[in-house]
């Protein structure tokens, strides 16, 4: 049985969710102030929050270019079975 959306792919995007937030999270909650020289938790938290954000990319990127190449030998796959079918004329 084939699912609408992998597990993998949800567990990506949570990934991509949370590093996003946390390198917005030291502007929005406010510890960073506006104009200030940064913080060494904003630091972290842009370093650790831009990693996220990188992995998570590259794994979805990864996925799709296998979901992509997994299509196109199906399609192929069927087109060759298509050939070998014997033609009935009626």
């Amino acid at each position: 049985m084939s699912r609408l959306v992998s597990p993998g792919i949800v567990a990506l995007l949570l990934v991509l969710v949370a590093g996003a937030w946390l390198i917005s999270a030291p502007v929005a909650i406010g510890f960073q102030p506006t104009g200030a020289a940064w913080l060494t938790a904003t630091k972290n938290d842009v370093a650790v929050g831009g990693l996220l954000v990188a992995v998570a990319l590259v794994g979805v990127l990864g996925f799709l270019m296998l979901a992509l190449r997994d299509l196109v030998r199906a399609a192929d796959l069927r087109r060759a079975e298509a050939e070998a079918e014997p033609v009935v004329e009626g």
